[in-house]
C-alpha cells in the first residue's frame, strides 16, 4: 500500500486528494534536501502510529471543547497511553 492509500484510508476515504498528493510531494522533495530528516520521519510516524488512540480522543473532545487546559489535555489522553 503507498503513502499516499494508507493517509486516505486512514482518513476515512474521505480526505481531500489533492492535499495528499501536494503534502507527499512537500515530503519527497523536504527529505532530497535533508537526506537525515527522513529518519526523523520515520521516527515521527512510529509515535503517531503508537498514539493513535490517544490522538483521535484529544480530537474528538477538541471539537466539541476548542480550548482545553493542559490539565485536560491529560486527563484525555492517560487512558489512551497507559493502554499502548
Amino acid at each position: 500500500m503507498t503513502d499516499r492509500e494508507v493517509i486516505v484510508e486512514d482518513a476515512g476515504g474521505g480526505e481531500d486528494l489533492e492535499k495528499v498528493d501536494i503534502l507527499l510531494e512537500d515530503l519527497k522533495a523536504l527529505g532530497r534536501r535533508n537526506p537525515g530528516i527522513k529518519r526523523h520521519m520515520r521516527l515521527a510516524w512510529r509515535l503517531v502510529e503508537s498514539s493513535a488512540e490517544a490522538i483521535e480522543a484529544l480530537a474528538e473532545r477538541l471539537q466539541t471543547q476548542h480550548h482545553l487546559e493542559q490539565q485536560e489535555v491529560w486527563e484525555t489522553i492517560r487512558p489512551h497511553i497507559a493502554a499502548a
